[in-house]
């Protein structure tokens, strides 16, 4: 299974290479993982922008694609399929103001309690969801 943490907004770049830490952990654990056919890839937005530019920001409704799709990332290309690709909106303010371990265990809470978004993708009939979860939250444990 293919997991990608995805960054948008204003953090400062420590917190951004913070955030990219735990993508490559959960990469590491997940990359010979499956779970079910019915998913594949998963890749969950991380959004964190000060209070005066959130008007940029539309919230989005999770997105299941079963087709497959080419993503283009820091010049790296990846086809996948039957991707599920959803955001976790964080407090501007109260993440700038982490320090590292306060950040990655904040910033832990708020993925495994996203994880919640996968009940209400209908399509992932043959996803065992108990086996996923219990593999996130052992990768991101070592965060508690």
């Amino acid at each position: 299974m293919h997991i990608s943490i995805a960054q948008e907004g204003n953090l400062d770049n420590i917190k951004s290479l913070w955030i990219e830490e735990v993508s490559d952990k959960l990469q590491n654990k997940f990359e010979n993982l499956s779970f079910g056919d019915s998913l594949k890839s998963l890749v969950i937005g991380i959004v964190c922008i000060k209070p005066e530019f959130e008007f940029f920001f539309q919230e989005n409704q999770p997105k299941y694609y079963t087709k497959k799709k080419v993503i283009t990332r820091s010049g790296n290309s990846v086809e996948i399929e039957n991707l599920l690709e959803y955001s976790v909106k964080l407090d501007y303010e109260l993440f700038s103001s982490f320090e590292e371990m306060e950040f990655k265990k904040s910033l832990a809470k708020e993925i495994l309690i996203s994880l919640d978004t996968f009940h209400s993708i209908k399509a992932l009939k043959d996803f065992d969801f108990k086996s996923f979860q219990d593999a996130f939250s052992s990768v991101l444990g070592y965060l508690h």
